[in-house]
């Protein structure tokens, strides 16, 4: 039997091709019903879904591991933000997991060699776990009562992100749904917080709106 050579220049992925395949995932993992398309186009998600399965495969060349590993119906349910169509994720994929498994391995991990289960499973709970519940306690618990609330955990990047989006220039005119948070310019579902430079229709919120925001 000849024995076939393997390509020793092959990649699976191009360089180039990596990351417009990467932006054509984030953008269907934006999508979701409640969000409308610019120009205030809406779809269901099984709309959406049916028009992402044609964009990917037309799209690369790696289209079965995009449909075996993302856009198999059972794979597609697990990562698409409109997994859940009546309402939308306030954290995206896995950031709180993967937080707390990135602060449990600097903090605590890295003293010991290849620690056995157990000894991890009991570290997690008595070391790692421990910072997040006291933090946890001193947002419920205010221990400053009657003094002026500082900002903290997401109200601080909120306010940051809201300030920074009042000083950039509009252009053009979309229908901005005050009352139920959306805006026809279709940049919201992109957003960390789903929020848009449109944000300027609103007033400036108060001090105490930034203090009971959640």
């Amino acid at each position: 039997m000849q024995k076939v050579e393997k390509d020793t220049n092959y990649m699976f992925c191009p360089l180039p091709h990596q990351l417009p395949i990467i932006c054509l995932v984030c953008k269907h993992f934006c999508q979701h019903p409640i969000l409308p398309e610019c120009h205030g186009q809406a779809h269901t998600p099984s709309q959406i879904h049916h028009d992402a399965v044609p964009e990917a495969y037309y799209h690369c060349k790696v289209w079965g591991y995009l449909w075996m590993n993302w856009y198999m119906m059972d794979k597609w349910v697990l990562w698409a933000q409109l997994s859940h169509g009546h309402t939308i994720p306030w954290k995206r994929m896995m950031m709180l997991v993967e937080s707390l498994w990135r602060n449990f391995k600097q903090m605590v991990l890295h003293y010991y060699n290849c620690p056995w289960v157990d000894f991890v499973t009991y570290t997690l709970v008595i070391q790692g776990i421990a910072p997040y519940w006291v933090c946890f306690n001193q947002i419920i618990k205010n221990p400053w009562d009657g003094h002026a609330r500082h900002l903290c955990g997401e109200r601080i990047p909120i306010k940051h992100v809201w300030l920074t989006l009042c000083q950039c220039p509009i252009r053009g005119l979309y229908n901005t749904d005050i009352k139920h948070w959306l805006c026809q310019c279709g940049a919201q579902k992109y957003h960390s917080y789903l929020l848009c430079k449109h944000v300027q229709a609103l007033p400036l919120p108060s001090a105490d709106w930034w203090t009971t925001v959640v």
